[in-house]
């Protein structure tokens, strides 16, 4: 409800989101302030919050996709206890504008390598059903021989094929077969394969929609689009 200015560095980092984030450094002295061992979890590439972890969510719920984009762009692995808080914690993403939450997934784009990373753990954690209910059919969804992954898997693949930094390039990768599982027909002859006729329709009126949710601008629609 307000901002209240503190003066102990320590003080300060104990209200930040994760270990690693809460960090100082004092170039005059060149000492680093590092009372949460966020130093360690980094060489462990762990992800932990400073406390509780649902004390931390529950400050702020964009902190529950900052754990997504944070665990992809630095190769984090989520500390004991943290995918199931965040699993608790899903809900408050509904408190949170529109425009935040498209901001961590563009800054997921344009930093990770592999945004897969931060993407599994979105939809094991509830938050792609949460945000981008539109994805989740895709999991789980055969293809056919033409097709080495189901629909979820192919899509993280095709949006870790795109270079960090081609943010709308990832978005177009990862919302381009949205049309599978409603289009999704049983071959006549190749049991367990599927055929997929006008799903490319389907997945741009989808993305269509899904952009004007996020706020794109007109641009930027027709672009991902």
């Amino acid at each position: 409800d307000q901002v209240e200015f503190l003066d102990s560095i320590e003080d300060d980092l104990k209200r930040r989101d994760f270990t690693v984030n809460a960090i100082a450094w004092d170039p005059l002295s060149g000492r680093y302030v590092d009372p949460f061992d966020g130093m360690a979890d980094l060489q462990t590439k762990t992800l932990r919050c400073v406390g509780k972890a649902k004390d931390r969510f529950s400050e702020d719920g964009l902190r529950l996709l900052r754990a997504m984009r944070f665990a992809a762009t630095h190769f984090l692995m989520p500390a004991p206890g943290l995918e199931a808080a965040i699993t608790a914690c899903a809900a408050r993403l509904d408190q949170i504008a529109i425009e935040r939450v498209e901001r961590e997934f563009s800054l997921l784009f344009e930093r990770a390598e592999r945004p897969s990373i931060g993407l599994n753990l979105a939809l094991r954690t509830g938050l792609i059903a949460q945000v981008l209910p539109e994805l989740t059919p895709l999991v789980g969804q055969a293809q056919n021989r033409f097709h080495a992954y189901d629909c979820w898997d192919h899509t993280l693949a095709c949006v870790d094929a795109v270079p960090p930094g081609h943010c709308d390039v990832r978005w177009a990768a990862l919302l381009h077969d949205l049309g599978k599982p409603a289009s999704a027909t049983p071959h006549p002859d190749r049991p367990g394969e599927y055929r997929f006729f006008g799903h490319e329709k389907i997945s741009v009126t989808q993305v269509d929609e899904i952009a004007r949710r996020f706020r794109f601008s007109s641009a930027r629609r027709e672009q991902v689009s």
